[in-house]
C-alpha cells in the first residue's frame, strides 16, 4: 500500500521507523547470505522463477494423482501398543488363526438387541425369530458359525419340560406352525424341526429364570437382562464374516444399519452392535470430517490473512501455499504407506497452523517493503528479514520430533512421518515457493514515494534552502 500501513490497523499510516531497512547489512549471517543468494538466483530470470513454480505444482499434482488411486482409511488398534507388547502377540495369533479381533472377521461377534418389549407375547417372539433369520441372511454375517439364540434353545428346553415344571403347564404354550418363517435360524446343531409351541403368558418370566439356572441355560445368562420383575433387554448373538479392509467394513456397517432400520416398526428401539463398529464408523466419516476440519482451518486462516496481509493477492498466495502443502501431505501419507485415520488426520489439521506460520511471516514481510522497488527486490528483502527465523523454526521443529522416529510404538512413528512431511513441505513452500511466487504475482509495484523517500526529499529540500540562503548572503 502507498503510503505503507500498519497491520492489522491498515487504515493507519506507518512511519519510517516502522519500516524495514532497505539496505542489506554488511555483516549478515552465513545462513542469511545463503538464503538471500538462493532467492536472488531463483528470481533472477522469469524462466527460472516459472520453472520453480511449475516444479512445486508438479509435486502437488503427483501427490493428488497418488491419492486418487486410492487412500486407505484402515486403523489397526494394535498401532497404539508397543512393538513388543504381549497384547500384540496375542492379537497376531488371533489374526492368524481366527480372523483378527482388530480388523473384524470371524472373531468379531455381533448381537441383535431388543429393548423394552413384552417378550412373553406371541407377536414379539415371532418378530424375534424373523429378525434373527433376517440377521443371518445378511451377506456380512457368517452363516457357518450360526446363531446363538437363547430364545430357540429356551423353547426347545421348555417343550422337554412341559407339564413337569410348575412354570410350564400346558396352558403356558401356544401352538405355532412348525414351518413358520425364520424359526430355523437359531436351531442348535442336530435339530432340524422347529418347535411346535411357544411359551407365552404370565409364567414366561419364571420359566426363563429357571432355564437360565440350568447348565444348558448358563451359556445365555448374559443374553437376558431382568430388572424389577421384567425382561428389559434380550440379545441374539451372531458373528460377522472375515473382512480385510476399511471399505468392506463400511459396507458391512451400512448393511447392518439398513437391516435394523427395517425392523424399527415391529421392534422399536432394537439395534445391532459390535465392539468394532465404532472403528467402522470412523472409516466412513473420516474423509468428511477431515474435509470439514481443514475447511474450517482455512476459513480461519483466510480471516487472519485478510486482517494481517490486507492485499488480496498476498492472501490468495498464502491460501495457495496451504492448498499445495495439504496436497503434498496427502501424498506423504501414500509415500509412507500410511492410512488416513484419526492419527494421521490429527497431524493434517495441526499442519495448517505450522504451515501458515511459515508462510504468513514471509508474505507479511514482502508487503512491508518499499513500494518503489521491484517485486524481485521485495522477495530478496523479505528473505533477508524473515528467511533465517523461518528456517530456524523449521529446523527446531524437526529436531523436536526426531526422537519419535526411534519410538517403540507405531503411533509415535506415524507422528514423526507426518511431521517430517509437514516441516519439509511447509518449510520449502515458505522459503522457496512463496517468495518466488510473490516475485511474479505479488502485489503491484507502485512508483509513488514511500514514507522514507518523503523524509529524504524533505531533508534534501531543506538542505537546498540553506545552500541558497548562504549564496544570497555571499
Amino acid at each position: 500500500a502507498d503510503p505503507p500501513r500498519l497491520d492489522p490497523c491498515f487504515c493507519v499510516g506507518a512511519r519510517s521507523s516502522c519500516m524495514p531497512s532497505k539496505k542489506i547489512s554488511e555483516g549478515s549471517a552465513p545462513l542469511e547470505r545463503v538464503l538471500v543468494a538462493m532467492i536472488k538466483f531463483l528470481t533472477s530470470h522469469p524462466a527460472i522463477s516459472f520453472a520453480t513454480i511449475v516444479l512445486f505444482l508438479v509435486v502437488a499434482a503427483v501427490s493428488a494423482w497418488q491419492v486418487s488411486l486410492g487412500l486407505s482409511t484402515d486403523f489397526d488398534i494394535m498401532d497404539l501398543s508397543p512393538d513388543k507388547s504381549y497384547l500384540r502377540d496375542f492379537y497376531n495369533e488371533e489374526n492368524l488363526h481366527f480372523g483378527g479381533l482388530s480388523t473384524g472377521g470371524l472373531a468379531l461377534p455381533a448381537a441383535l438387541y431388543v429393548v423394552d418389549q413384552d417378550i412373553s407375547s406371541l407377536a414379539v417372539q415371532r418378530h424375534l425369530e424373523e429378525a434373527s433369520a433376517g440377521l443371518m441372511a445378511l451377506d456380512s454375517v457368517d452363516s457357518v458359525r450360526g446363531l446363538q439364540s437363547w430364545h430357540t434353545t429356551f423353547t426347545l428346553w421348555a417343550l422337554q419340560n412341559k407339564g413337569v415344571l410348575a412354570s410350564l403347564p400346558d396352558s403356558a404354550f401356544t401352538a405355532v406352525d412348525t414351518n413358520r418363517t425364520g424359526c430355523q435360524a437359531g436351531l442348535p446343531s442336530g435339530v432340524t424341526t422347529c418347535a411346535s409351541h411357544l411359551v407365552t403368558g404370565s409364567t414366561f418370566l419364571t420359566a426363563v429364570q429357571e432355564f437360565l439356572a440350568t447348565p444348558r441355560g448358563r451359556a445365555f445368562e448374559d443374553d437376558v437382562v431382568i430388572q424389577n420383575g421384567q425382561i428389559k433387554v434380550v440379545r441374539i448373538r451372531a458373528n460377522h464374516i472375515d473382512t480385510f479392509n476399511s471399505r468392506e467394513q463400511v459396507v458391512l456397517l451400512e448393511e447392518v444399519e439398513a437391516f435394523i432400520q427395517q425392523w424399527q416398526a415391529a421392534l422399536p428401539g432394537s439395534f445391532v452392535s459390535a465392539a468394532a463398529y465404532i472403528f467402522f464408523d470412523q472409516y466412513r466419516i473420516i474423509v468428511e470430517q477431515m474435509t470439514v476440519s481443514i475447511g474450517l482451518c482455512l476459513a480461519a486462516v483466510l480471516l487472519v490473512s485478510v486482517l494481517v496481509l490486507a492485499h488480496p493477492l498476498s492472501v490468495l498466495v498464502v491460501l495457495l501455499v496451504l492448498a499445495l502443502v495439504f496436497m503434498d501431505l496427502m501424498g506423504n501419507i501414500v509415500l509412507w504407506s500410511l492410512a488416513l485415520n484419526s492419527i494421521s488426520m490429527i497431524n493434517l489439521v495441526m499442519a495448517v497452523g505450522l504451515v501458515v506460520d511459515y508462510s504468513m511471516h514471509m508474505a507479511h514481510s514482502f508487503g512491508l517493503q518499499d513500494g518503489s522497488l521491484p517485486r524481485a527486490k521485495h522477495a530478496e528483502l523479505a528473505m533477508k528479514e524473515m528467511g533465517q527465523p523461518i528456517f530456524m523454526g523449521v529446523s527446531t521443529t524437526f529436531l523436536a520430533i526426531l526422537p519419535l522416529a526411534f519410538s517403540a510404538s507405531q503411533v509415535f512413528r506415524v507422528f514423526f512421518q507426518m511431521f517430517f512431511g509437514i516441516v519439509l513441505a511447509g518449510g520449502s513452500h515458505g522459503l522457496i515457493f512463496l517468495p518466488v511466487c510473490m516475485s511474479m504475482f505479488g502485489p503491484s509495484v507502485t512508483k509513488s514515494t514511500s514514507v522514507e523517500d518523503i523524509s529524504n526529499t524533505d531533508a534534501e529540500a531543506a538542505a537546498g534552502k540553506v545552500a541558497n540562503g548562504e549564496s544570497a548572503q555571499k
